[in-house]
């Protein structure tokens, strides 16, 4: 079984100033509450829980998994880099791999391979550890605009009983990723 750990926190993918201007607010008297908005409606899409399962601005996670297979499917696309390549070995000492053993194929999605085999490893959850960064260099501008027009509905409606129900995320299929694991 695969399981994803956060290593990092990343940047906002839209800042408190883009969403006052849409919002045409001048004043700051509602900065916090904007900025835990953003928070909301980018946590929606964002990473390892949001609705796109994928890494929007550029972050680094862990992925352990029990064994090696003969491509590992990189979740969270778009890849950017891989930092190690950890596991066990059959007596359970803990080794880094060399990355020049380690090929990448695509970006989105990215799978990893062995340039020759994987090594063995212990048969045990968790024998196997990637430490990888993933994310947009450049976010694309439907996300963007999907997180920027959920916030606005969110402080309009912020009132409302059912205030998930106002994050509009229409349109971002293409960007959605289907499964995991």
């Amino acid at each position: 079984m695969d399981r994803l750990t956060p290593l990092s926190k990343p940047d906002p993918v839209v800042t408190l100033d883009e969403v006052k201007a849409n919002l045409r607010i001048t004043h700051s008297e509602e900065d916090v509450l904007l900025a835990r908005l953003i928070a909301s409606a980018t946590a929606s899409l964002d990473g390892r829980d949001g609705a796109l399962g994928r890494a929007l601005m550029p972050q680094r996670w862990r992925l352990e998994r029990d064994q090696f297979c003969y491509g590992i499917e990189m979740p969270l696309p778009p890849l950017l880099s891989v930092q190690a390549v950890r596991y066990l070995d059959a007596a359970g000492i803990e080794w880094d791999l060399d990355l020049t053993d380690v090929v990448i194929v695509g970006t989105d999605p990215a799978v990893l391979r062995a340039r020759t085999i994987w090594p063995t490893v212990l048969a045990e959850p968790g024998a196997v550890a990637i430490e990888f960064t993933a994310g947009y260099l450049q976010v694309p501008e439907p996300i963007r605009t999907a997180i920027i027009r959920s916030v606005g509905s969110l402080y309009v409606n912020r009132e409302a009983a059912a205030g998930a129900a106002a994050l509009d995320f229409s349109g971002l299929d293409p960007y959605r990723q289907w499964a995991f694991g």
